[in-house]
């Protein structure tokens, strides 16, 4: 009877063991097959990661581009409002000594006329 319950015990343990193979067995499959997925996903964040630093880098050189021609753009403004006002006193002069030459005009026409 012993022996009997012995293999009795062994056989249960023997279909216990091969279920627990079975399962093992997926979870290694399901385990290689996470591993590929995380890999795959690692790399896509290597490249995103790239992608998103070469973006940073563009940006920055745009930026000092920008300031660049803002900085030029100003200075050139500068210039011109530099310029306005050097004309508008040049044409504020002649405006005077016009005037004053019609005046003069106007007083040597009444002395010859006299």
């Amino acid at each position: 009877m012993d022996t009997e319950l012995i293999k009795a015990l062994r056989q249960v343990v023997k279909e216990e063991v091969s279920g627990i193979k079975v399962e093992v067995s997926g979870i290694k499959e399901q385990l290689k097959e996470n591993t590929s997925i995380l890999r795959a996903l690692e790399h896509a964040s290597t490249v995103h990661k790239a992608e998103i630093d070469k973006i940073n880098f563009q940006s920055a050189e745009i930026k000092g581009e920008i300031t660049n021609l803002r900085k030029e753009s100003n200075e050139k403004l500068d210039a011109i409002n530099n310029s306005i006002k050097e004309i508008r006193t040049d044409v504020s002069l002649a405006n005077v000594t016009s005037s004053k030459n019609r005046i003069d005009i106007e007083m040597i026409k009444n002395v010859i006329n006299k």
